[in-house]
């Protein structure tokens, strides 16, 4: 009986043993988790502030490519001006060169 006793308070000194472990185990995880959760916490707010940051560029972006259509167009318009003037100053001279070659050929 005596030994049986000695036996069972072996086995219960090992469970107790087993059962510490166990829960020093679990605290581990508890504490390995609250880590990821706090690691996640940190990554989220990056990301929140990556997508603003990403926001604010796309928005220059569209501001930038706005005026550079708008400088593009004036750019056309003014060398359409300037072809129309050139055009027009070739268009004179010709005449101009035609009116004196035909009194040229009268005199």
């Amino acid at each position: 009986l005596t030994t049986k006793l000695t036996s069972a308070n072996h086995d219960v000194c090992r469970l107790q043993d087993l059962v510490r472990k166990s829960e020093q185990g679990l605290g581990t995880a508890e504490g390995h988790i609250s880590s990821l959760q706090e690691a996640q916490e940190i990554l989220q707010k990056e990301l929140e502030l990556t997508r603003a940051r990403l926001r604010e560029t796309t928005d220059s972006l569209y501001s930038v490519e706005g005026e550079l259509d708008q400088e593009r167009q004036q750019h056309e318009a003014m060398i359409a001006a300037m072809r129309e003037e050139e055009k027009f100053k070739v268009d004179r001279m010709a005449r101009d060169l035609e009116i004196k070659w035909t009194e040229n050929l009268r005199q």
